[in-house]
């Protein structure tokens, strides 16, 4: 669970997250607002079947690293470590929520890469729209 009521700076957000076995969040629920804009949703994410624990260790490493040639080449290493493990690594592929009144519902690739919005606008008008890889989008249907 996660509370951050930054007032000074405009923004609220609370985050209620479940990690897959050695790894990280896989289902997510979280509120956020900021300079106006609110919204809330619950999310879902793919993640690998390895372990991130030497990432986790690797991304301190990187956070304690005193020069920027030293995070460079940690960083180097953390690249070339993911790289090597197969599959996918980790992408959102489920949204469901709301934005600014907008319901959403967004199902993404397995590169977390978006490929099906459906939209009802606070308005009341719905939406589907098709992308393609690039966020593109290739076909769109509405009901007015």
């Amino acid at each position: 669970m996660i509370f951050d009521n930054n007032q000074g700076h405009g923004g609220h957000m609370s985050s209620l997250t479940f990690d897959q076995y050695k790894q990280d969040e896989t289902v997510g629920l979280a509120y956020h607002e900021r300079d106006g804009h609110r919204g809330a949703g619950l999310t879902i994410g793919d993640r690998p079947d390895w372990d991130i624990t030497p990432v986790l260790e690797l991304s301190d490493q990187i956070s304690r690293a005193r020069t920027p040639q030293a995070r460079k080449a940690i960083e180097a290493q953390m690249a070339a470590y993911i790289k090597s493990k197969p599959g996918p690594t980790s992408a959102d592929r489920v949204y469901v929520g709301k934005e600014d009144g907008d319901a959403l519902v967004i199902l993404s690739d397995r590169q977390g890469r978006p490929r099906l919005k459906l939209t009802v606008a606070a308005a009341g008008s719905p939406a589907i729209e098709m992308l393609d890889e690039a966020g593109k989008v290739t076909r769109r249907i509405t009901g007015q």
